[in-house]
């Protein structure tokens, strides 16, 4: 639709200037919240959004006044307009580690408060710096121990690097591996962890880029994951049955910052005849910057008590997924 969905005033200059956002552009949407959480007031804010959009392009906000040391460091990074010059996520989570360490121990000095005497007298400005300075710590230490890039790994989960996919996939440690014979399939290149019941199972596939001689890997994830959709509502995957017909919908994502989709698919796996079992599977699609197409399947029960526990499974997969090089 060519519009922003969120507040102008956390969208980076990139996204602004239609550029393809990557995590430099979060790191600059939590700049602009920790500037706020600490001076009281957002950098970028104006009366309108065009007015709003036009300052983040080309307004320099005053230095922070209430955020010191590492706080500040954090903050004048973020808000860098070139994404290049940002810190990354790892040299922001150390700057936000050491501002929300506490602060050394000063000399104390007896502050009188009342009518009578010549104490001390904190005024309204210094106040709300403190507050300020308060609020600004609270949020850096929320966001060190929150680990917010990063996708929470449940309980009894594991990550493995395959080097054949490229990427770090997540299974529940009972899961159980298998992976391409290139020896069999050539030019193939997936992973499938399946839980022992055989009920449940997690599938990276990659499609290289390097390898696509008859130009099959769509332009974007949403419109590759909107192509395998619409094979699967007009009966073209021979292994679903076609009565009940599958059904697939697509959704547009986000993945680590890019561009990804998610496909939801339910259909019936007939291969035993006698006892035909309705489907469901959570598809991410992922494109990087070099072509290779991500498709990461997460299949299991539509129905019964392995339903709800399937979904969960997709949720974490799909969280948890790191791919070497997006």
């Amino acid at each position: 639709t060519g519009g922003f969905v969120g507040s102008p005033e956390y969208i980076a200059p990139e996204r602004v200037l239609g550029q393809r956002p990557g995590p430099a552009s979060d790191l600059w949407s939590l700049g602009v919240v920790l500037y706020a959480a600490s001076e009281g007031v957002s950098p970028f804010r104006r009366s309108n959004t065009p007015a709003t959009l036009q300052s983040v392009l080309n307004a320099t906000p005053a230095a922070p006044a209430s955020a010191q040391g590492p706080l500040a460091d954090a903050i004048n990074g973020l808000l860098q307009k070139d994404p290049a010059r940002r810190p990354n996520a790892a040299q922001v989570r150390a700057l936000l580690d050491r501002a929300a360490q506490p602060p050394a121990p000063q000399p104390t000095q007896v502050v009188q408060i009342g009518p009578s005497g010549g104490g001390v007298r904190l005024g309204r400005k210094a106040l709300l710096g403190i507050g300020a300075a308060v609020v600004a710590a609270a949020v850096a230490a929320y966001l060190v121990l929150a680990d917010p890039f990063a996708g929470p790994l449940p309980d009894g989960w594991e990550t493995h690097h395959e080097k054949a996919v490229t990427a770090t996939v997540p299974a529940p440690s009972a899961y159980v591996a298998s992976r391409v014979d290139n020896s069999v399939e050539e030019n193939k290149h997936w992973v499938t962890y399946t839980d022992p019941s055989y009920a449940l199972s997690i599938t990276l596939n990659v499609r290289r880029k390097s390898e696509d001689t008859l130009s099959d890997i769509a332009s974007s994830a949403s419109a590759q994951a909107n192509k395998d959709s619409e094979a699967v509502n007009k009966g073209d995957n021979t292994s679903m049955a076609e009565k009940p017909a599958p059904h697939s919908r697509t959704e547009e994502t986000t993945f680590h910052g890019e561009d990804s989709a998610v496909n939801t698919v339910t259909y019936t796996d007939d291969s035993d005849s006698d006892a035909p079992k309705p489907r469901e599977a959570q598809v991410l699609y992922v494109k990087s910057s070099s072509g290779d197409m991500y498709q990461l399947w997460v299949d299991y029960p539509a129905k019964g008590d392995l339903a709800d526990r399937g979904r969960e499974v997709a949720k974490a997969a799909i969280a948890n997924l790191d791919i070497d090089k997006l």
